[in-house]
């Protein structure tokens, strides 16, 4: 398994919910590579996620009218919202 993210460099911001997932990533032993993403990995992605503050971990089953994966949220992506709102509640409750 691994997450791919776009790099810095790409002109993504680097926010916290983004460096949250991939500390999420590295404790679960999940392989992170941050490198451009071109649109051809996008559509050949087995799942596909955004971050923000707000949404969190939002999940991407389709681009444009292509299917990504499955067409469903993935176990993945699952596992890191599920992961990054215990460490809001971690942050809240401390």
């Amino acid at each position: 398994e691994m997450l791919v993210t776009p790099s810095l460099a790409s002109g993504i911001l680097p926010g916290i919910t983004r460096g949250v997932v991939i500390e999420i990533a590295k404790r679960l032993k999940i392989r992170v590579a941050e490198k451009p993403v071109t649109r051809r990995e996008l559509l050949d992605a087995d799942e596909i996620f955004l971050t923000n503050s707000l949404a969190e971990v939002l999940p991407v089953t389709r681009v444009d009218s292509s299917k990504i994966g499955s067409g469903r949220v993935g176990d993945l992506t699952k596992l890191f919202r599920i992961s990054y709102q215990k460490e809001v509640i971690k942050e809240v409750v401390v």
